[in-house]
């Protein structure tokens, strides 16, 4: 299996970063996250997962491991270029039960 070198990490990472817009929306369709850019902190927020659903070829647990992992591997790649990338739907849920949607 290929391995990108960390060069090649770099400039994905890079043209990723430069090609959203400040506050920009970023979705990866095979797990269903969506971020958000937030260019004055260098943040680059998961606000949204898609939700497991009954008939999905994945198991609720198979999803949730997906989704992890691609998360874990834009946390590592954008660290290259100092983008910090975070999780912000389990605190998000969290509020929402608490305060209620929106």
């Amino acid at each position: 299996m290929y391995e990108p070198t960390l060069a090649e990490q770099e400039e994905w990472a890079k043209t990723m970063w430069a090609m959203l817009r400040d506050n920009g929306i970023w979705g990866i369709p095979r797990s269903g996250l969506m971020y958000r850019k937030d260019k004055e902190r260098a943040r680059l927020t998961l606000y949204e997962r898609m939700p497991w659903m009954e008939g999905m070829p994945l198991t609720r647990e198979e999803l949730r491991a997906e989704q992890d992992s691609d998360h874990g591997g834009l946390v590592v790649l954008f660290a290259i270029i100092g983008v910090e990338v975070v999780d912000d739907t389990n605190s998000r849920k969290e509020r929402e039960e608490v305060e209620g949607p929106g």
